[in-house]
């Protein structure tokens, strides 16, 4: 009797445990940004950017090495004054693997800037080390500006 009894409750208790694995939360999915013309809209709202060029495909290509088939949708912004170091680019990659194909890209692009910086127009420098590559999902985005705390702030923590 007592070995029936005891047989019940630990199945109860498998049971039991069972169920509450079938309950726990799962981690909030990501949250998803907005297409990149809108995210640089509601970045060029937030920070004071400097006057911005726009860069077409084939220029992201012959400049930087960015493949068109790589995303969808872009928004891509270099400082007018060709000296200064600002650049806002964002990408809807098409998939994973081009998103890390932008992202290392994009990692290149900044280091290349950096390295530029530190042996010419040095008061740069400060900028570059405070710009951000960024992977949020599909979207990847290099940020370079002077108001990063107010650019950061348009994306998820």
């Amino acid at each position: 009797m007592k070995i029936r009894i005891l047989f019940v409750t630990v199945l109860l208790m498998l049971f039991s445990f069972s169920l509450a694995a079938c309950t726990q939360q799962t981690p909030n999915a990501p949250q998803a940004l907005p297409a990149p013309d809108v995210l640089y809209q509601t970045i060029a709202d937030a920070a004071d950017l400097v006057p911005m060029l726009t860069l077409t495909s084939d220029e992201l290509y012959d400049v930087i090495g960015i493949d068109p088939a790589w995303y969808t949708e872009s928004a891509a912004y270099f400082a007018a004054d060709g000296t200064a170091p600002d650049e806002i680019l964002i990408f809807l990659a098409v998939d994973e693997a081009a998103a890390v194909l932008l992202e290392n890209t994009l990692n290149t692009r900044l280091q290349y800037k950096r390295d530029s910086a530190a042996q010419y127009l040095t008061e740069n420098q400060p900028m570059l080390e405070n710009g951000v590559v960024r992977r949020d999902g599909l979207t990847v985005s290099l940020l370079v500006a002077v108001d990063m705390d107010a650019i950061e702030s348009c994306y998820p923590k």
